[in-house]
């Protein structure tokens, strides 16, 4: 299993929170599987994070937050956001985040069989029959809603596409309520004929859940994730964890190397001249943070005059 280490989100990429919810209420199957528990101590937690990881990577709520670490976990597409909670909530602690099109494929598990009714409910209607002004509704999507929320237009968006805009349509003339009314009677019209499947919820137990689902190999590296800050850390001839102090064994992790090195303390003297330094560190290294430092040491020290200016 790879090891948690420090991690970035891409600048260009959109990122959002995984949600692991099941069939019971509050719970979260990637805490209760884990060994971590439900309750983490913040101040135990973040003295962990420092001692193994260093400073704190990623930015954070001066007023709401204590500190925020950003860490690779075992799955490469998954990331785990620490933001040590006052409270000691694990579920507010940690989160975990993956790109955008990568949860969407979450959620489609969960209503693919909603999705396959609602299709063949329309399909039902279209052998019914589709009344005079839909071609109307769904030019009024393309011309003035869709461009309104600024929202891209396949070239295939037809009266089936057009369901989700009933609710956007700032004219008052009537027709997108027509359109609204049109697609309930559509679903109830079916639903008398096959009832509608619902979202499928996954159960408590991530073992439970299907191997098709997109889901649970995130769920298994989370919790692959979790376990991992009960890897100890020394401190002297000390260890800890996150749940703080542990007996040390062989497997007792090394302190981080920034562990000595007060280099987070220029930051004290100037918060915001000292970030924006970091990021002209950053851009000098061409992303690569060591090489940004050793080329700002060499032109600070005088012996590199080529990026003086920068």
């Amino acid at each position: 299993m790879a090891a948690l280490k420090l991690a970035r989100l891409k600048s260009d990429r959109h990122y959002r929170g995984v949600d692991f919810s099941s069939v019971t209420l509050f719970l979260n199957p990637v805490i209760a599987a884990s060994k971590l528990g439900a309750d983490v101590d913040y101040g135990r937690l973040f003295a962990y994070l420092f001692r193994r990881f260093g400073y704190p990577n990623c930015g954070w709520d001066d007023y709401k937050e204590l500190a925020c670490y950003l860490l690779a976990t075992p799955h490469p597409q998954m990331l785990m956001k620490i933001v040590p909670y006052v409270g000691n909530d694990a579920s507010i602690s940690i989160r975990f985040l993956v790109e955008h099109p990568t949860a969407s494929t979450f959620d489609d598990f969960g209503r693919r069989h909603r999705d396959a009714w609602r299709t063949a409910a329309l399909d039902h209607q279209e052998r019914t029959g589709l009344p005079a002004w839909m071609p109307q509704w769904v030019e009024r999507c393309k011309d003035q809603i869709l461009p309104r929320l600024g929202t891209w237009i396949p070239d295939n968006f037809g009266w089936r596409e057009s369901a989700p805009y009933v609710d956007f349509d700032n004219a008052d003339d009537g027709l997108a309520k027509m359109a609204k009314a049109f697609f309930i009677a559509a679903y109830e019209l079916y639903q008398a004929i096959v009832p509608d499947p619902g979202y499928e919820e996954r159960p408590d137990a991530i073992a439970e859940w299907s191997d098709e689902d997109p889901l649970k190999p995130f769920a298994l590296a989370a919790v692959a994730a979790l376990n991992d800050l009960l890897r100890p850390v020394r401190v002297r001839d000390h260890a800890i964890t996150a749940h703080g102090e542990v007996a040390p064994t062989g497997r007792t992790l090394k302190e981080s190397g920034v562990a000595g090195y007060p280099s987070g303390a220029l930051g004290n003297a100037d918060p915001k001249g000292f970030a924006a330094l970091h990021g002209l560190i950053v851009t000098l290294g061409k992303g690569n943070e060591k090489r940004g430092v050793a080329k700002a040491l060499a032109i600070l020290s005088g012996q590199d005059k080529s990026n003086s200016r920068i």
